[in-house]
């Protein structure tokens, strides 16, 4: 059982598989009758049963019914049924369009489509739809190939998926795979029905149980072929990317993916819009906190593209989040011991931006961070020593522990590496925050004194 509002609903069962997103029709399993003596009245006037007034079963829901309220016949061929048989009242028209979905006419399958969707519009009609049948219908509708039956399916899918207590019976019964089915041959003309289904999927892709699903069932494709349309759509589909990329569990399958998602969100990183650059970049920075190989896969394909990541950084954005989130992609990458080589040009204007960007901590700190890790390795720790003037002033005497820690880790990288350099420096400017910054660690002193044990011997004889 779901609810919806404050509504009951018992969903309709399929005989077989229960995804429908097939050409093969689908098949309802037989509703339960409900038994003669159970029932004293007509469960939709109220009308007391008696020598006159006989028992009727729907044969579409099972309830029992009198003549006037369940006169109607029609064929039912959801459950098989090639005859006409009776249906109750309230549930003709839902047995009615559901039996119109399976026909082989386009003009009936289009009424199915329109009629399924306007039901959709009150509590009451989403229950019939859902108990008897009416999300397979539409979910099978969906092979059809034509474009204004798709319209409406993809609008009557965005609206039974803003009820939470659907989701896991939509993805059941096929409905994600069937919007990406839509999406992937959808163009421009599609307009509404677009944010539509792009919307469908965001709302699917938030939830932590069914991320993993939707990429199965192929949104990833959707919404690369998404970015390509107008900035509205695109807009939304990179946020669905994004939601998707939560969860490391589908990094792998976006950087192998065969549409070169990698080198479409490095693209999309250098837009005229902002906000497009904003999540891109964010995309990109989830995808780089994974494994060294994704690290050095976005690498590659940076440079392939020409370097994308240094051309945000040059532009310097209005909108401070893309610089955030440039840093910060930057910093993972930094930890691509591979990669060192190529990262040569991407640390040499990393500490140009250490003085502009000071006053905002979220930046600096990534700044910080990212000066931290490129000093790990020689050649570029060599690239950034004649800036290590700004890295003690900005970073190390900084009020925000977590940029001074940043910096402290930088400087340790820097005496292994140009010892001269950084210690006349620290000699002169520094020295005494660096120091302080050690002592205020218990673990860093014990490991200091762990390893002069090695050199200066405690016993001797």
């Amino acid at each position: 059982m779901l609810r919806i509002d404050t509504v009951d609903v018992y969903p309709a069962q399929v005989e077989g598989r229960k995804n429908c997103f097939s050409s093969i029709p689908f098949r309802l399993a037989k509703a339960r009758w409900v038994a003669d003596y159970d029932v004293q009245a007509c469960r939709l006037c109220d009308s007391k049963f008696n020598q006159l007034r006989r028992k009727h079963h729907c044969r579409n829901c099972g309830d029992v019914f009198c003549s006037k309220c369940c006169k109607d016949k029609v064929t039912l061929p959801q459950f098989n049924i090639i005859e006409a048989e009776r249906v109750c009242d309230a549930c003709k028209p839902i047995a009615v369009l559901v039996a119109q979905s399976i026909s082989v006419q386009i003009s009936e399958q289009h009424i199915a489509a329109i009629e399924i969707g306007g039901m959709l519009q009150s509590t009451t009609g989403i229950k019939n739809v859902i108990q008897y049948g009416g999300l397979q219908a539409i979910v099978r509708l969906a092979i059809i190939e034509n474009h204004e039956i798709r319209k409406y399916l993809l609008s009557a899918f965005h609206i039974l998926a803003t009820y939470p207590s659907l989701h896991e019976y939509m993805a059941l019964t096929g409905a994600i795979k069937a919007i990406n089915f839509i999406i992937r041959d959808a163009d421009e003309s599609y307009d509404s029905a677009l944010y539509d289904g792009i919307g469908s999927l965001m709302i699917f892709c938030k939830s932590s149980k069914l991320k993993v699903q939707a990429l199965e069932d192929g949104t990833l494709k959707s919404v690369l072929h998404l970015c390509q349309m107008n900035e509205g759509t695109a807009l939304l589909a990179v946020r669905t990317l994004s939601l998707i990329l939560e969860d490391q569990a589908n990094h792998a399958s976006v950087i192998t993916d065969d549409e070169n998602a990698l080198q479409k969100l490095l693209k999309l990183s250098i837009s005229s819009d902002e906000q497009m650059q904003e999540i891109a970049l964010k995309c990109l920075s989830n995808l780089s906190i994974g494994s060294e190989w994704a690290r050095h896969r976005i690498f590659q394909e940076d440079f392939s593209t020409g370097k994308c990541i240094i051309t945000v950084l040059k532009q310097r954005p209005s909108n401070i989040q893309v610089m955030r989130n440039a840093i910060c992609l930057l910093a993972n990458l930094a930890c691509s011991q591979q990669d060192q080589d190529c990262l040569l040009d991407y640390a040499t204007i990393i500490t140009t931006l250490i003085v502009d960007y000071n006053q905002c901590e979220d930046v600096s700190y990534q700044l910080a961070r990212c000066v931290a890790n490129v000093t790990r390795y020689e050649n570029t720790a060599k690239a950034v020593i004649n800036d290590l003037e700004k890295i003690v002033r900005y970073h190390l005497m900084s009020q925000n522990e977590k940029i001074s820690w940043q910096a402290e880790r930088a400087l340790c990288h820097l005496l292994g590496h140009c010892p001269d350099e950084t210690g006349n420096h620290l000699a002169r400017n520094g020295a005494k925050k660096f120091i302080e910054l050690i002592a205020q660690s218990p673990e860093i002193l014990q490991s200091i004194t762990a390893n002069l044990k090695l050199s200066a011997t405690e016993l001797e004889t």
